[in-house]
């Protein structure tokens, strides 16, 4: 009796046309289908039935972890086949000499060319294939008979599989749509997930469970802002992103714990920058007690600032008592649509391929549209926005920065106090700001520098005087700055860099800002004869003056 003859397998009766010879076996459809399992069982047969080369493909895979090789295991097990399937690191192998391999599209392309004898060519994911990897996979399943299986949760009607293999489906294409309702196993918890997903967003639901499309339109708040990709943050060189930075939201009831980690990096312009959404951390009804453990699962967030939600002070409380550096966001009127403004001002807001809810926010976070006229409305649909909440509050200092008023930006008119001494105060940290005007013609700039220092002063506030107060209680001891020196003035390349010299020698500030400009190569070149001169300087973005 052969291994086939011994499996005993089930399947959806849905993806019984499987069987049937044809070039595409295409399968698409929403959440709980039970698509993925039932072609790994299947595959898993026919290479116990006869000898194929079979490869198992997706667009990206960094490691075998990102593929379905445990998947594939998991259903050698079920099976019982596990006397006929050696599971290796890399492989699978059958013992009539079916093998299995994995390979990630986008990063793998010459080594996708190159493979001779694919009998069958399982692309899953299949919605994050781009044009450019279609159009060298496909040449390349070249066997006589050779099929190219391909399954898939559809995402936007643009995208080049639902293209493909849907809208302008091939002629030797059998084209399978299955959902929840075509699972006769379809587990009672998920059922639960899915009735709930129904009852507060069906539009979302019919996307996610239903795989109906989301077509990209206008009351989509990132519209045409963001894409996906697979990325390593540059943390080092010329080129170095800024970051990274971490926001937090909390959840209250059905609404999800996010962190978040993300970074800036330089845009296809000298004027122009990237918001690089790297890592994120998402559950629903977390408890606070489990909340750390949660937020460890993103590298670095023990050692880096979070900013966060300030409507829980008492959950960044827990979390600084455990150990997180958490500082609540500031709020102001308008700060949502600020937030909203900056993200779009990004050339591009890419999202790693793991970062799976910020990708499905990116698709659902939208504006309100007008019952009767269909036009969108400036009132945002509430959800959908957990993951940019985190990102806003991540960014706060940056997102503030970008308004104007005659009350100052940062630092209020109503803020500043005369220094009553003669000498500053001991500062604990002394910062210096330098903003280059590096073009020298008939409508340069002045170029700027200011020293700023950091100190804690005991005081309290007097309602009564409506001042400050000097006070000796230790829990009044609060951090102020002072502005110790400023200087203005017409300079060229040369002398800035004599300027920041200057600077560094007499305060011996723990850090120099600069300015980025226009001009690269001079911020460079600026850059690199301060860093040769041993200075600590840091370069820092400034979207408006």
């Amino acid at each position: 009796m052969s291994a086939a003859e011994q499996a005993e397998a089930q399947f959806p009766e849905v993806f019984l046309p499987l069987l049937d010879p044809a070039r595409y076996k295409v399968l698409l459809g929403g959440r709980g289908g039970g698509r993925s399992w039932s072609i790994a069982r299947l595959l898993l047969i026919l290479g116990a039935q006869r000898p194929l080369r079979v490869l198992c493909a997706r667009e990206y895979q960094k490691s075998i972890a990102d593929s379905v090789h445990k998947l594939l295991q998991d259903q050698i097990d079920s099976l019982g086949l596990g006397w006929y399937y050696e599971v290796q690191n890399a492989y699978v192998y059958g013992r009539n000499g079916t093998i299995f391999m994995f390979e990630g599209l986008k990063s793998n392309v010459t080594k996708v060319k190159s493979m001779e004898g694919i009998d069958i060519c399982w692309v899953e994911e299949a919605e994050k294939v781009s044009q450019n990897s279609w159009d060298v996979l496909i040449p390349t399943i070249r066997k006589e008979n050779s099929e190219i299986w391909v399954s898939f949760n559809p995402d936007d009607e643009d995208d080049p599989t639902y293209v493909m293999f849907v809208k302008n489906a091939p002629p030797d294409a059998v084209v399978i749509h299955s959902t929840w309702k075509d699972n006769p196993w379809f587990p009672d918890v998920l059922r639960r997930e899915m009735e709930h997903a129904y009852r507060t967003d069906p539009e979302k639901a019919e996307w996610v469970w239903g795989g109906v499309v989301r077509t990209q339109n206008d009351a989509q708040v990132l519209n045409g802002k963001w894409v996906i990709d697979a990325f390593e943050p540059v943390t080092a060189g010329p080129s170095a992103w800024d970051g990274p930075y971490y926001g937090a939201d909390w959840g209250f009831a059905k609404d999800p714990t996010t962190l978040v980690r993300f970074w800036i990096a330089p845009g296809s312009r000298a004027d122009s920058q990237r918001l690089m959404i790297e890592r994120e951390a998402y559950e629903v009804g977390v408890d606070l007690d489990d909340t750390p453990a949660l937020f460890r699962t993103v590298p670095g967030a023990e050692d880096h600032l979070i900013r966060a939600d300030n409507a829980r002070p008492e959950t960044n409380s827990h979390m600084r008592r455990r150990g997180f550096r958490v500082e609540s966001a500031p709020k102001w009127q308008g700060s949502v649509e600020d937030g909203i403004a900056w993200m779009r001002g990004f050339e591009q807001i890419v999202i790693h391929d793991r970062c799976k809810h910020a990708a499905q926010e990116a698709r659902l976070w939208s504006y309100k549209r007008d019952r009767q006229t269909d036009a969108v409305l400036p009132i945002l649909a509430p959800g959908n926005d957990h993951i940019f909440d985190a990102i806003r509050y991540g960014a706060a200092p940056m997102i503030r920065n970008l308004g104007s008023s005659n009350e100052g930006i940062i630092i209020k008119r109503n803020w500043w106090r005369q220094w009553p001494e003669d000498e500053p105060p001991e500062c604990e940290y002394v910062l210096q700001f330098l903003c280059p005007a590096l073009e020298m013609d008939a409508h340069s700039e002045f170029s700027a520098r200011t020293t700023w220092g950091v100190f804690k002063k005991g005081e309290r506030w007097d309602p009564s005087m409506r001042a400050h107060m000097p006070s000796s209680d230790p829990l009044d001891q609060q951090y102020h700055a002072i502005l110790l020196e400023r200087w203005t003035g017409m300079a060229d390349f040369s002398q800035i860099r004599e300027v920041a010299k200057e600077g560094d020698k007499t305060f011996k500030p723990d850090w120099i800002f600069i300015n980025r400009t226009t001009d690269t190569r001079k911020d460079k070149a600026l850059r690199d004869e301060l860093r040769k001169a041993k200075l600590p300087v840091r370069e820092v973005p400034a979207p408006k003056d």
